[in-house]
Formats: C-alpha cells, sequence, structure tokens
C-alpha cells in the first residue's frame, strides 16, 4: 500500500507545539447544495488462526469515495442529505469489460438519504432486516436465485450503502461529534467520550496548516471489549474548528475474535477531497 499523502502531514505535525486554539465559532450554516466528498483507502492484514498463505499477507487494497449533497435543511440547522458510496475494485484486480460490468451491477444503488448534523457529523441508521434480507431455504440453485434477488432489492441496496459509509466514515463522524461542542483547542488537552457505544480518548497533538485551513491534529482512541472478542483503534485525525469539519483520518483497527482465534489488523486514511 502505498503512502498516504496525510501521513507527512500528520507526522510533522507531532513535532509541532501549539498554543490554545481560537474558542471554536459556529461553522457556517448548511446549505442546499452542499457537499463533501471523502476518499477511502483500507487495507487489513489477518494473523492468528488464519491459512498459511493469508498469515500476515496485506490484502489488496480497498478504495472508496462517499459523497454527501444536502437536500434541504431542517429548521433546527441539520440537513436531509443523499449519500453516494463509490467502490473501485480491489488494488490489482484486472477486470475485463465483462467482469467490469459485473461489478458496476452489484455496485449499483449503493446510496440513500440520512440526516447531518449542523456540525457535520452524519446519523447513519442501517435497517438490519434489510440488509440481512429473508432467511433462505429451498434448493441450492434457489438459495442462489433469492441471494440474485436481494441484491436487486432497493431496501437492501440502501442498507448496504449505509453499512458501508458509516464503516468508512466512522472516525470521521465520531471526531465531529466529539469535538462540536468544544470552546477550544490547547496543546495537550484531553477527553473522553461514548461515541455510537464506544469508548473514545481524543488528545490535541499539534496543530498545522492543511492547504488553506488552520487544522487542530488530534489523536484518536479506543479500546471496546465483548463476549465476542476486542477492537482497538489508535490513529490521528486532522480537524478544522472554523468549519467544524474533518479534513483527514489515519487509523489503524486490531480486532480479535474469539470464536476462531483470528486477528484482523486495519488500516485506513480517508481524506476530505477539496
Amino acid at each position: 500500500m502505498h503512502n498516504h499523502p496525510l501521513m507527512a502531514s500528520f507526522v510533522a505535525a507531532l513535532t509541532v507545539a501549539v498554543g490554545a486554539s481560537p474558542a471554536a465559532a459556529a461553522a457556517p450554516a448548511l446549505q442546499p447544495g452542499d457537499s463533501f466528498t471523502y476518499e477511502t483507502t483500507s487495507q487489513m492484514k489477518l494473523s492468528g488462526n488464519v491459512p498459511a498463505q493469508a498469515a500476515g499477507r496485506p490484502q489488496p487494497a480497498y478504495r472508496a469515495t462517499t459523497t454527501i449533497a444536502v437536500k434541504s435543511v431542517n429548521p433546527d440547522g441539520s440537513a436531509v442529505v443523499h449519500v453516494v458510496v463509490q467502490k473501485d475494485p480491489p488494488d490489482g484486480t484486472h477486470f475485463g469489460a465483462a467482469q467490469m460490468a459485473v461489478w458496476n451491477q452489484m455496485n449499483a444503488g449503493s446510496e440513500f438519504d440520512t440526516t447531518m448534523m449542523p456540525w457535520r457529523a452524519l446519523r447513519i441508521n442501517v435497517d438490519i432486516e434489510a440488509f440481512n434480507g429473508p432467511v433462505l431455504s429451498g434448493s441450492a440453485t434457489q438459495q442462489a436465485f433469492a441471494i440474485l434477488a436481494l441484491g436487486k432489492d432497493p431496501s437492501h441496496q440502501r442498507a448496504v450503502a449505509a453499512n458501508q459509509a458509516k464503516g468508512y466514515l466512522s472516525t470521521v463522524d465520531a471526531v465531529a461529534e466529539a469535538c462540536a461542542k468544544r470552546a477550544s483547542f490547547a496543546a495537550g488537552d484531553t477527553w473522553h467520550a461514548i461515541i455510537d457505544g464506544l469508548p473514545y480518548d481524543f488528545a490535541v497533538t499539534g496543530r498545522q496548516t492543511e492547504g488553506t485551513r488552520d487544522v487542530v491534529v488530534l489523536s484518536v482512541a479506543y479500546d471496546s471489549v465483548n463476549p465476542g472478542g476486542e477492537t482497538k483503534l489508535n490513529g490521528t485525525a486532522l480537524y478544522d474548528p472554523k468549519a467544524q469539519l474533518v479534513v483527514g483520518t489515519h487509523t489503524v483497527s486490531i480486532a480479535s475474535i474469539k470464536a476462531n482465534g483470528m486477528t484482523n489488523t486495519t488500516t485506513s486514511d480517508t481524506t476530505l477531497k477539496e
């Protein structure tokens, strides 16, 4: 996986001492026609109880673009937004025309509507029933046709797209939620927040210029344990307090699964395209 353009900024920012940032002002109000596009690159590596040929070897990187467009604005300042998720084939995949057509068909309908809060965090709820579809029964052929039919069902497509966007933008939304009501960002500031059920810890580690933006550099981490295993996340985020907008994130998550003894290490980079 090639180095992400944010990485140099992240490393450099860790060495920058900062003073207190100005008090966070309200972001410009959302307006119909506003749009935000995030590009995500993700790559995982399996270890533990996995086939020898896969152990420790990075899997092909995946890339996705999530575009958020404001349709209308509510009286409280939140907005109804239309979200489109576009996925590229995995790195190293060489599709012919027919294979590319199948890929595009599989990823058709990857869009849905949801709410964006005034502080630019999405409220994504995945319809689990529509996502899972009906319990399969009958012969293998009947089940195969049922799976194909499910893939074309609009409610299922919306649920899949919502689940994808929720995964790609999970850290972006967590940072937006955690920073929304802070009055200032001073060097060394730390705080804890429960977001989407996860126990996040944040710290201000620097401040820098990213393009035309004056951004705060944050460390982001959580350690979540449940009966099925444990997930740890560590990363860095670039946040523009004036615009109340997350400019980019870099995270490494390690998920350990008790049932099969497998560990999945996923490195992800998400960048606001401007």
